[in-house]
């Protein structure tokens, strides 16, 4: 294959480079431009666009993104997509911390929360639900109601009775 490296243009000063046209074949086509750059302490970042229209951000240590100093209303940050997902995802740790003095979350269709492990939710206030239809559906707690557990239904038709095991959570940890 023939590479045009000939259009290819790049300016290097000591540990900045920039570099037009690449014609390496990347994941995303050739480059259409990079912006490179190392510090003293070692660590790297790159900009860059490929033809295919990926354009990546790498970066070795943090990214700081600050807006507003001076704004007096409006959005100050908008990340948003016109065709497509926006996915954050924090490897290692997985940490992800969203803060704020109100915040709101709005979906236009299905929201969906899923969690491997424990949902806990936690209001210095009231918490409210207004739906056309609320189910519950779980084995053991306190906004079962009664009679419906899985150790009350257990017992309910024998001769000890459903009461005798009502909010026993012995048996949570059998039941996935």
């Amino acid at each position: 294959m023939d590479k045009n490296y000939h259009l290819r243009s790049w300016w290097h000063v000591n540990d900045f480079q920039f570099t037009v046209y690449d014609p390496k074949m990347g994941l995303n086509g050739e480059g259409v431009y990079q912006i490179y750059g190392v510090a003293d302490s070692g660590f790297q970042n790159s900009i860059g666009l490929a033809k295919g229209g990926l354009m990546s951000i790498y970066n070795d240590g943090a990214v700081e993104i600050h807006a507003g100093k001076k704004s007096n209303k409006g959005v100050d940050v908008q990340i948003s997509t016109s065709n497509g997902d926006i996915c954050l995802t924090a490897d290692k740790t997985g940490g992800v911390r969203i803060r704020g003095n109100n915040m709101s979350l709005d979906c236009d269709g299905t929201l969906n929360i899923n969690a491997g492990k424990d949902l806990n939710l936690k209001a210095g206030g009231g918490v409210a639900i207004s739906a056309n239809a609320a189910n519950l559906k779980a084995q053991t707690g306190n906004m079962i109601p009664e009679g419906l557990s899985w150790s009350e239904k257990c017992y309910a038709d024998s001769h000890v009775g459903s009461s005798a095991v009502r909010g026993y959570k012995a048996f949570i940890g059998l039941i996935k």
